[in-house]
C-alpha cells in the first residue's frame, strides 16, 4: 500500500504506470514467502503459511486493483466485483481446510 502511491501519482497516460504497478506486484509476490520464512515465526514459518500467504497476497493485490486495472488480463477487463468475490471465496475456503493445530 505504501508503494502503491508511486503508481497512483503517475499520470494515467504515463508508460511508467503499468510497469511500476506490475514491478511492485511481482516484488511483493516474490518477497512474501521469504519474509514469512525469515521473520514470520521465531523458528521459521510453518510450511503451509508460505503458499497460503503468497496466494493471499496475490488475491489481495487483485482485489485492490493495482496492476490488474492497467491491463487486459486473459482478454478480460478488470472487474472489481469479481476480484472481491475471488478474494472472499479464497478466505472462506482456506478457513474450511486449514487446521491451526497441525504440527510441523
Amino acid at each position: 500500500m505504501l508503494l502503491s502511491g508511486i503508481v497512483t501519482a503517475a499520470s494515467p497516460a504515463s508508460n511508467f504506470r503499468p510497469l511500476a504497478a506490475w514491478a511492485l506486484f511481482w516484488v511483493g509476490l516474490l518477497l512474501t514467502p521469504f519474509y514469512l520464512w525469515r521473520i514470520g515465526h521465531p523458528t521459521g514459518a510453518q510450511w503451509w503459511h508460505l503458499p497460503i500467504s503468497t496466494l493471499s497476497f496475490a488475491l489481495w493485490a487483485y482485489a485492490l486493483g493495482g496492476p490488474f486495472e492497467t491491463s487486459n488480463l486473459f482478454g478480460y477487463g478488470y472487474e472489481k466485483w469479481f476480484a472481491a468475490f475471488v478474494a472472499g471465496a479464497f478466505s472462506w475456503a482456506i478457513a474450511l481446510v486449514w487446521n491451526p493445530e497441525e504440527k510441523r
